[in-house]
């Protein structure tokens, strides 16, 4: 199953009653859904989370590096296209969520990005007192 196709030769059942052209119209349909069944499926909850992931990692190395910003947004877009492509020929198409599990998703956005600014507010306030801060050794001495 590592090597190779793992299904073998398969035919329609009634292949007898059929023409040729509907017997090879079925033949790709069944090779078509094979094809699908192999492939991994694809996870819209993993690229949320890797999408959550580079939002934070622009979020809290702006302050350090500002320019920075502008070659983590060509390799997001990059990557949106990439995810396309890896969505329609590489991952098997994935059933739709129910409407809790899209609702989970977006109310754990929701809190997510909210969270993720207010903690962006206070690590650009900290590295400010930090960085411009002359008496910074005295507090501590």
């Amino acid at each position: 199953m590592t090597k190779g196709w793992p299904f073998s030769h398969v035919q329609p059942v009634s292949a007898e009653a059929l023409s040729e052209r509907k017997l090879e119209e079925r033949k790709q349909l069944i090779d078509q859904a094979l094809e699908q069944a192999v492939l991994r499926p694809f996870d819209p909850f993993d690229e949320l989370l890797e999408l959550k992931l580079s939002f934070l990692w622009a979020l809290f190395f702006v302050p350090v590096k500002p320019f920075g910003i502008f070659p983590t947004l060509v390799a997001r877009l990059l990557e949106s296209h990439t995810d396309v492509m890896k969505l329609l020929y590489v991952c098997r198409l994935s059933f739709p969520y129910s409407s809790q599990d899209s609702y989970l998703a977006h109310s754990t956005q929701k809190d997510f990005v909210f969270i993720a600014f207010i903690l962006a507010i206070f690590w650009s306030i900290g590295l400010s007192l930090i960085t411009y801060n002359g008496n910074l050794c005295k507090w501590f001495t």
